[in-house]
Order: C-alpha cells, then structure tokens, then sequence
C-alpha cells in the first residue's frame, strides 16, 4: 500500500454495517503544477484498491471536488456511517450538479433545488405554527 506524499487535507473513517471492517478516507492538500493545472490525491483505504488515486483539476477547489464525487460514489453503496460523527457520507461528501451538461442545465437544477427548498422550509414554517395553535 502507498501512502500520500503530499499533506493530508482530510483524514476520517468510516464504519461498514457489520462494524467490524472499516474504510480510511484521506485526501490530501491540492498543489499547483503550472498556472492551468493543479492536483490532489484521495485514497480509500479498506475497498481493495489501497493506492493513492490522482485528481487534476483547473483550480484546488476543483480538483476537491472531483476527488470527493468519487469518494461518495464509493462510499454510499457501502451503506456506512462516519465514526466520529455517525453521519452518512452524503452528509460529508454533498452532490453537486454536474457542469458537463452546460450551464442551462446547471441553473435548471439548481432552480429546481431552490424551489424544494423553498418548499421544505413553508412546510416546517406551517407545521411550527399549526404546533402553536394547538
């Protein structure tokens, strides 16, 4: 198993539902290699593949993202909860709207979310003042 050479940004692991086998997760922090490229590292420590995995992105905070869509892909189908936190990796690792489909599609999505959010929040906001009433 190779470790990350470069420091390590993020560290936490994660439990399997049999709790007895656990996954480390490591990503570590983004360096620029010219003005157009820069690279991090993510490792899944316990899924079989060991070896750090390399992300190349345009700017850190991309190639953060691309190492954490990966991470999450990995991690949901495992049904596990961080240790620490027993949060889901969802939580963790939040989706994002995917940008290869253009921006039209990148705002209708995100209109879309707003609007169920907007949503969400009236009906916590009725059902408060329903509580109210009572």
């Amino acid at each position: 198993m190779a470790e990350c050479k470069d420091p390590v940004l993020y560290e936490a692991t994660f439990v399997r539902p049999n709790k007895t086998s656990f996954i480390t997760v490591r990503i570590t922090v983004p360096r620029q290699e010219n003005e157009t490229k820069w690279v991090c590292s993510f490792q899944l420590l316990g899924v079989g593949e060991d070896n750090p995995q390399r992300v190349v992105g345009s700017d850190s905070l991309q190639c953060i993202g691309i190492a954490s869509q990966f991470i999450r892909r990995c991690l949901i189908p495992l049904n596990v909860l961080e240790v620490k936190t027993k949060v889901e990796p969802e939580i963790i690792f939040p989706a994002h709207v995917p940008t290869g489909y253009g921006l039209n599609f990148q705002k209708y999505v995100e209109a879309q979310l707003d609007l169920e959010i907007a949503r969400k929040e009236l009906s916590i906001s009725e059902a408060a003042r329903a509580r109210r009433r009572k």
